[in-house]
């Protein structure tokens, strides 16, 4: 029967020795901490770890036992009982670990559950810090000492289940985020791993963790183990009672130490000034303490005073005079002992004013006089004012004055004996006195893309403090100022914007090509397509692009993107030209503008009121909608060597007259009179295009005789044979001729 050999942990001090393996070692080892491996180099078969001639391991027991790969006893050597790889002195004696910089990360998941927090796989190289008694929340007599570096810092360490003991310095604090006094589950990964949570440039935004010695090691993977001794869980229960601590200027502290004793009282707190007024938080206990310890009971109440909140808020949470959590919506006014939480940022989404003490927990309104420094400047407006802003309590009996919106001047703030006609006033600024308000008032402009770069104005732009203003020279900051400027500058026609990044942009016009009011303002670079048509993605029309000239800065714009650029309109549109008519349903008569099949815009001649125009090559009219267009069909095109192009459409003349025998033909019927004078023109037509076009006559041989017989019956019409003539008589009725107007 063989001897099961009991077995021990050995987990490398430096990441590049592997992780964790178990070893037998002979020579009778009892001691856990850590050692320097003497023996020749050995990689433990089945796992990631090599002893390193040099290097340092934790060695500690285990409840295993079995025949493993053994390591002598007398191969280790430089004991440091229940050390840890980065204990100070341990650092001195191992040497430097060189793990690969960036690659391993350290999760630590809450018992209680909560997001996971990752830190840094690497350690910290050094400083000064706060040292703190893990099992006290005071410092230790204020202390300091250096931390060294720590290269012997082992990534191994961080796995398994630890309770946080407490911070070794205050700035850690911010840094950890981890709870004094919880457990967490720590493990390790690469970020090269593909199972890895992080990125490197997550990883380069984390914290340092904390040092093993702040750790207490719990389990490997249990968080609900109890003690060996006492049967009792090591790790507190999840299930806590969060307190909100509420200072009188409205600070507020959670906590989930016991202080159920002192809810709906006020207590004094060690290493804090002022009164404390405890609650039970029913809502989010965010962050809190453990570490709070009371110096006294039954401390002075709060003052209850009234607040009022203008403006658009969100929700405001407050303590009433009764001590009572309230909740309301803004615009309100209320009696609090604490000035309340406000959703949103103060100056921008509401004002809060702080009054005086409330009487019987209501607000008591009171009534100021303001009272123009220099009453006799400003003739138009009265020289004293009567207000019950509340906040203005706050200048009674001092010399400051105030700046009010929309009245010229400074005011001196009193009580007012009676209170008619009270005004709204809203305070820009307060002076010391009069003589420091009433001083140069002058602005300073800070060039957006220069820093460097101010210039001074006294032009009065109390409009545009806190914004970006454009001329021609650049995008400005408006500062207020109230000192001599060392220089001068004057800004003429400047165009107002919310911040920097606005005024720099260049904003562009796109038109739509078929409607001028359609209009669409693009922050896009199209400096490439200014003068010229494009299509944008998702839209069907086509848009010229210009640069936007307006004086004001745009409300809305969007950004495009261009898929086709044209010289023009008509190209963008690739409109095939059709023969067309308009119908001139106007009272007047008038000309028709149309685009030709060069994309030039063109004129119809006179149409008549009532009448439809010619026919016309188009490629679309210039009009409104409201005329009537007929189309033809395509265009007859011609163009010529340059590139010009002619649209050629047949007319249509309608023939309302009735034909019949004997019409316009004396000698022929008017079936042969139709025939010559169509043959005639349909050779007019061959020679206009054979002259104009070079298009030759293919038969030229009988065009002669359709000519002449044309002639020939337009001189005989010349004789109407209808036309009754009457014979010539004399002066008594007797016929003197036999001659008659067709003889």
């Amino acid at each position: 029967m063989s001897i099961q050999l009991p077995q021990f942990f050995i987990r490398p001090c430096c990441p590049e020795n592997g992780t964790e393996a178990l070893v037998n070692i002979t020579g009778g080892f009892s001691d856990n901490g850590v050692y320097i491996y003497n023996g020749s180099n050995l990689s433990i078969p089945g796992t990631d770890v090599t002893l390193v001639t040099g290097a340092c391991y934790t060695i500690s027991s285990s409840a295993f036992v079995g025949n493993v790969t053994s390591i002598a006893l007398a191969d280790l050597t430089g004991f440091y009982l229940n050390s840890r790889c980065d204990d100070p002195t341990v650092d001195a004696a191992c040497p430097d670990c060189s793990p690969d910089p960036g690659n391993y990360y350290i999760k630590a998941v809450p018992c209680c559950g909560g997001d996971a927090i990752f830190f840094k796989g690497e350690g910290y190289t050094g400083g000064i810090t706060d040292v703190k008694d893990p099992n006290s929340s005071a410092q230790l007599n204020g202390s300091q000492q250096p931390i060294p570096s720590i290269p012997q810092f082992s990534i191994n360490n961080y796995n398994g289940v630890y309770l946080f003991l407490g911070f070794v310095q205050q700035s850690q604090q911010s840094l950890l985020g981890l709870e004094v006094g919880q457990c967490y589950t720590f493990s390790f990964n690469s970020i090269s791993d593909p199972s890895s949570e992080l990125t490197q440039a997550e990883y380069n935004a984390l914290g340092y963790p904390p040092y093993i010695s702040q750790l207490d090691f719990v389990s490997k993977t249990d968080c609900d183990t109890v003690d060996a001794v006492t049967g009792e869980r090591i790790c507190p229960d999840c299930e806590e009672i969060c307190c909100r601590l509420t200072s009188c200027t409205g600070i507020i502290i959670n906590t989930v130490q016991d202080l159920s004793l002192y809810v709906g009282t006020y207590i004094e707190l060690s290493g804090y000034t002022g009164s404390w007024l405890v609650q039970v938080n029913e809502g989010i206990c965010q962050d809190p303490s453990r570490t709070l310890k009371i110096s006294g009971t039954g401390a002075t109440p709060c003052p209850c005073l009234c607040y009022e909140v203008i403006g658009e808020s969100g929700g405001i949470s407050y303590i009433d005079c009764d001590g009572v959590s309230q909740y309301t919506y803004g615009p309100a006014k209320f009696c609090a002992q604490a000035p309340p939480l406000i959703k949103g940022v103060e100056g921008e989404d509401y004002t809060l004013i702080t009054g005086t003490d409330c009487v019987d927990g209501e607000c008591v309104e009171q009534c100021f006089l303001l009272t123009n420094c220099d009453p006799t400047a400003y003739p138009e407006q009265d020289a004293t004012l009567v207000s019950t802003l509340q906040s203005l309590s706050s200048y009674v009996g001092t010399n400051r004055v105030v700046v009010l919106a929309g009245y010229d001047g400074c005011w001196n703030v009193t009580l007012a004996a009676e209170c008619d006609c009270p005004v709204d006033v809203t305070v820009i600024r307060d002076y010391i006195d009069c003589e420091e308000c009433l001083g140069i008032t002058a602005y300073k402009l800070f060039n957006c893309e220069k820093i460097n770069e101010v210039v001074y104005t006294l032009q009065d732009f109390s409009a545009y403090v806190g914004q970006v203003i454009k001329d021609d020279c650049g995008c400005w900051v408006v500062e207020e100022i109230d000192y001599q400027p060392p220089s001068e500058t004057t800004i003429v026609d400047p165009i107002v914007f919310e911040d920097c990044n606005t005024c720099l942009t260049t904003y562009y016009t796109l038109t739509d090509c078929d409607d001028s009011e359609s209009v669409i303002i693009s922050s896009t670079n199209l400096s490439p397509y200014v003068g010229q048509v494009v299509k944008i993605e998702g839209c069907d029309p086509c848009y010229e692009v210009a640069l936007y000239e307006d004086t004001v800065a745009p409300a809305v714009w969007e950004e495009v993107t261009v898929t086709e650029a044209s010289a023009s309109c008509p190209e963008c549109k690739q409109l095939a030209p059709r023969c067309s008519t308009v119908f001139n349903n106007s009272t007047e008569d008038r000309t028709f503008t149309y685009i030709d099949a060069n994309g030039d815009s063109q004129e119809t001649e006179i149409v008549k009121s009532g009448h439809f125009s010619l026919r016309h090559c188009v490629q679309y009219w210039d009009e409104a909608d409201t005329f009537i267009y007929n189309y033809y069909g395509d265009c007859t095109v011609f163009e010529d060597e340059r590139g010009v192009k002619t649209g050629l459409c047949v007319q249509y003349f309608p023939n309302n007259r009735k034909v019949k025998p004997g019409y316009n033909t004396p000698i022929c019927s008017a079936e042969k009179y139709d025939k010559i004078t169509c043959k005639a023109a349909d050779i007019m037509y061959k020679k206009v295009l054979e002259l104009r076009y070079g298009i030759s006559n293919c038969c030229p041989e009988e065009d002669e005789k359709w000519l002449i017989k044309k002639e020939l019956i337009e001189l005989q019409a010349l004789t109407d044979p209808n036309y009754k003539c009457d014979p010539l008589t004399d002066c008594c009725g007797n016929p003197t001729s036999q001659c008659s107007c067709n003889s």
